[in-house]
């Protein structure tokens, strides 16, 4: 009945209820909390988008091996902080900091082992030393915002854009620390590569200096109609077989050779496709040159007519007919840069998943396996919701990967192996990671639902059940994209952002199949706010951004006792709270989070919890009898965004949590007397971290304070309980009941 639980252990808590007479230390237990740095969670890579790559050796011609230099929009690099900018050893396969970037980085290159950064989050480029980042000068008394970053004869070439929209290439010279005038173009140009003499400027450019063009600008030698250009956009240029290679998205070049994303260019013999291109609805962002093959990526699907997912080689063989293969199973996401390094091809982009491996947003090829940069022991991406199922902690959301492993969106933790273990396989969608929004357990059963049409490989309309018995999931029907989940009278009940099917917003699971929950919602749910439910009072409450539900005028909140809807504290949310984005039960209170507040119901009326010390809140949970609430960025003058609300005051939690691309934190609950948060945070209290950490003591067992785990803990422990202390609720379901000494007795044999 109890996982964990088996008889020598009931037999010894009997024993132990029995002897409640043996007099009792109290005591409060051994902290009152804090921010746990355990288990790891870093990352296999980035936990943002990777757009740039280059190699640079830290000691020149000294005896270290050179370092792979990644920048994007991450603030996040395997386990440590690394904003935007960042550096992989592969000689001892670590990754760290590399100073700090104000912005993101689309741009890398290496001059001389000198490197240089750009993007478009950057004004102008940066240069670093070997210690710190420098600001190269102003254009023209201007910072432009460079789109592109090339080495010519130990010269820097850059061209971006201006505050007043002109396009302009300049040269920068180390030697002078001067700029010159290199050009003006009629649109962004995006890549840049000499070829026999001259360089090669690819783009949306349809003139430069005065010169028409077609996507392509040649300066240098007159080639031929190279000029001409291409009909679309080119994002990439590589040298391959002594020809130049362009890809983008176009469909020929301008002498009517069909195309598709790529063509070649030869000073000799004019312009060539590449075999029958790239495809399936997606262009080319990058290219390289790896192992005697043209390797190409981006976005497309099919290479040479044959599935490829968004990373393919071309050989191109006797008389360049060339052949394509797809690079093992590809990438779930955008690809946006490739270098080699230390003899592997690097990849680097928006994906979650390359082959069959969890890789956060960058992957190196051997040759034959995708390969992650580093262990990445948390999760890929960021968690939606914490849960429970046979006494483990549950975790759903976006992240494809966990520990290491496919999971494909939901996880359980194994408190033994101490790391996060697959359930049945996960959930795909179209062949890929899929993603889970929800879970709750229904008829000692796991359900889980979001956007995914199979659950461990069974087909499933976006919800599925698992149990440990059969081992496997089975599908619940059909069912829109539900974002909530909650069981009331012995049913199922699902709400979600958009329609669910045939039954409107909201629906009930009766009789193995789905029914509305009344009447559709008159105008939907209204996305982006997901809907919220909870049990208060015998009534379900389902609380989001909404006017009606089922005909009657329910603005933000709603009850439905079984039968019909009413509106909760009528329509007294003038200034808030709207949309509402959490409902939580504390004892004999309902809150509610909404217009950046945490607000509850006294009678019919909302009230506003006041002095607030969260700032935006947008997730609320009971613990130990007090409301927890967590909210979004916060300023100097706001000292927190996760605290505790006792009935009276508020009490911050630590530092609370941020990072360079937090927006908030998106889920919170509560697990073995520990509050587990998830979100984009990459910051716990001053330390690094992925999406997710967790509030408690680094021994919530040791209820005497002692720092020392013995029989003395369970009989405080037990005395509290007797007591109905709410320090005893430690399956944090809120209030004091048999399952909390199950639960605790389980955790205080695993030890600390």
């Amino acid at each position: 009945m109890f996982r964990g639980i088996n008889a020598t252990s009931l037999a010894t808590l009997a024993l132990l209820i029995q002897g409640m007479n043996t007099p009792i230390v109290r005591a409060q237990p051994a902290c009152s909390g804090q921010w746990l740095a355990t288990p790891d969670r870093s990352l296999s890579g980035v936990d943002r988008t990777a757009f740039a790559l280059t190699t640079w050796d830290p000691d020149g011609n000294g005896p270290r091996s050179a370092v792979l230099v990644v920048g994007g929009s991450f603030a996040l690099a395997g386990g440590i902080t690394a904003y935007h900018v960042a550096q992989w050893d592969g000689a001892t396969q670590r990754w760290s900091a590399m100073g700090q970037l104000p912005g993101t980085v689309g741009q890398l290159v290496t001059i001389d082992n000198v490197v240089y950064a750009a993007g478009t989050g950057l004004m102008g480029a940066y240069r670093w030393d070997g210690q710190t980042w420098t600001q190269l000068p102003t254009v023209a008394q201007q910072y432009p915002r460079f789109d592109v970053l090339f080495g010519l004869a130990g010269h820097l070439i850059a061209f971006g854009i201006y505050y007043s929209g002109v396009y302009d290439g300049w040269d920068w010279d180390p030697a002078t620390s001067t700029w010159r005038w290199y050009g003006e173009s009629h649109g962004p140009t995006y890549a840049l590569q000499s070829y026999h003499g001259g360089i090669a400027a690819g783009g949306s450019i349809s003139q430069f200096n005065g010169s028409p063009c077609n996507y392509v600008f040649w300066n240098g030698p007159i080639y031929g109609n190279l000029t001409n250009g291409v009909n679309g956009p080119v994002n990439a240029f590589a040298v391959y077989n002594d020809e130049l290679i362009m890809g983008g998205s176009f469909t020929s070049a301008i002498n009517l050779v069909p195309v598709s994303n790529i063509a070649r260019y030869s000073n000799v013999t004019g312009w060539a496709s590449a075999g029958s291109g790239v495809g399936g609805g997606g262009g080319v962002a990058a290219m390289s040159v790896y192992n005697g093959d043209l390797i190409v990526a981006g976005s497309f699907t099919t290479a040479g007519g044959a599935p490829a997912r968004r990373i393919a080689r071309w050989n191109a063989g006797v008389g360049g007919a060339g052949v394509w293969h797809a690079l093992g199973n590809g990438a779930d996401n955008t690809i946006s840069a490739l270098t080699v390094y230390n003899g592997e091809l690097i990849a680097a982009g928006s994906f979650g998943v390359m082959g069959d491996t969890a890789a956060a947003h960058i992957a190196r090829w051997d040759g034959s396996t995708w390969r992650t940069l580093g262990s990445g022991a948390g999760l890929s991406n960021i968690p939606l919701q914490w849960g429970e199922y046979e006494g483990n902690l549950v975790v759903c959301g976006t992240f494809p990967g966990a520990s290491g492993d496919l999971v494909g969106g939901i996880a359980r933790w194994d408190d033994a192996d101490g790391r996060w273990r697959a359930i049945g396989g996960g959930m795909t969608q179209s062949g890929a990671p899929g993603m889970v929004n929800s879970t709750t357990t229904y008829h000692g059963e796991l359900v889980a639902s979001g956007p995914f049409d199979h659950a461990g490989g069974v087909a499933a309309g976006g919800i599925a059940s698992w149990s440990d018995t059969r081992g496997s999931w089975q599908p619940m029907g059909t069912l829109g994209e539900a974002s909530a989940l909650i069981v009331y009278n012995e049913e199922l009940i699902a709400a979600g952002t958009y329609s669910l099917g045939n039954n409107g917003a909201v629906a009930r699971y009766s009789g193995g199949a789905w029914h509305s929950l009344g009447p559709p919602t008159s105008h939907g749910l209204s996305p982006p706010t997901p809907p919220s439910l909870a049990v208060y009072n015998g009534e379900l409450i389902l609380a989001g951004d909404f006017d009606t539900v089922g005909g009657v005028a329910v603005p933000s909140v709603a009850a439905w006792n079984g039968t019909t809807w009413r509106a909760v504290g009528q329509s007294s949310f003038p200034s808030g709270p709207r949309p509402v984005t959490s409902l939580c039960v504390v004892g004999p209170d309902l809150f509610a989070a909404g217009n950046g507040q945490a607000w509850r119901l006294v009678g019919n009326t909302w009230q506003t919890v006041n002095p607030y010390i969260p700032v935006g809140i947008t997730k609320l949970c009971p613990y130990r009898g007090m409301l927890l609430a967590c909210g979004t960025p916060y300023s100097s003058g706001q000292p927190t965004n996760v605290a505790l609300f006792n009935g009276s005051q508020w009490q911050p939690l630590g530092g609370g949590l941020g990072g360079a691309s937090f927006f908030g934190i998106l889920c919170v609950g509560v697990h073995n007397n520990d509050i587990y948060l998830g979100g984009d945070f990459t910051i716990a209290n001053g330390a690094a971290t992925a999406y997710w950490t967790h509030w408690g003591c680094p021994c919530p067992v040791d209820y005497d304070g002692d720092g020392v785990l013995s029989v003395q803990d369970i009989f405080v422990f037990l005395d509290r309980w007797l007591n109905l202390d709410l320090t005893a609720d430690f399956d944090g379901v809120g209030g004091v009941a048999v399952a909390d000494i199950f639960v605790y007795l389980r955790r205080w044999f695993l030890g600390c």
